[in-house]
């Protein structure tokens, strides 16, 4: 597969990486819950959740 624009390159790297990065980012938002950092947790787990669905809408 051959990309002409680094932005397309990078863009296929994140969507085809999607369940690891949904994984980090609610594994990552459970541990700042942990330690009271609820605003930073709720923003990890929000992140992640919306990754795993553009992920999954473009797979």
């Amino acid at each position: 597969m051959t990309f002409h624009d680094n932005l397309m390159g990078y863009l296929f790297l994140l969507f085809s990486m999607w369940p690891v990065f949904m994984v980090l980012f609610i594994g990552l938002s459970l541990a700042l819950y942990g330690v009271l950092m609820h605003k930073t947790a709720i923003f990890c787990f929000l992140t992640g959740i919306i990754i795993g669905l553009a992920g999954w809408i473009y797979r």
